[in-house]
């Protein structure tokens, strides 16, 4: 009784004043956790689809490039130093150009005799990106 009257509060009341209690925190810290992988997921999602489309675009480039050398070349000499000016192109197997990216591979193919150029493009997995066959019209 005697530091009730000193102090004038009841030891009731400084109870109540102390703080969180360790449940609390540890209910706010769980809910934090939660929130924040939630958020961290989304944006490691949001990077990975940035990625795949960065590598699409780029691909859709070499695949245009490769095209174009080859609509304005008459000989399989002048597509191979016109297809090395765009990338880093180099004669592979096959008589085929193989352009080696850090998350794709190229592969260019043309055949003079019936006109015609393919192009495929597959990730580090070997997935196919994108692939087509073009045939040029003889004049």
């Amino acid at each position: 009784m005697r530091i009730e009257k000193v102090t004038g509060v009841k030891r009731e009341n400084k109870r109540k004043r102390r703080g969180f209690s360790l449940v609390e925190v540890v209910i706010a810290l769980t809910v934090i956790t939660i929130i924040s992988s939630a958020a961290l997921s989304l944006v490691l999602s949001s990077a990975k689809s940035d990625d795949k489309a960065l590598r699409t675009t780029q691909v859709m480039i070499a695949a245009d490039n490769a095209l174009e050398c080859f609509e304005f070349a008459d000989t399989e000499e002048e597509f191979a130093t016109l297809i090395k000016k765009t990338g880093d192109y180099s004669l592979g197997e096959d008589d085929k150009y193989v352009c080696d990216e850090k998350s794709y591979v190229v592969t260019v193919s043309v055949d003079y005799s019936t006109m015609t150029m393919s192009f495929a493009a597959v990730d580090v997995d070997g997935k196919e990106i994108y692939s087509y066959v073009f045939s040029k019209e003889v004049t």
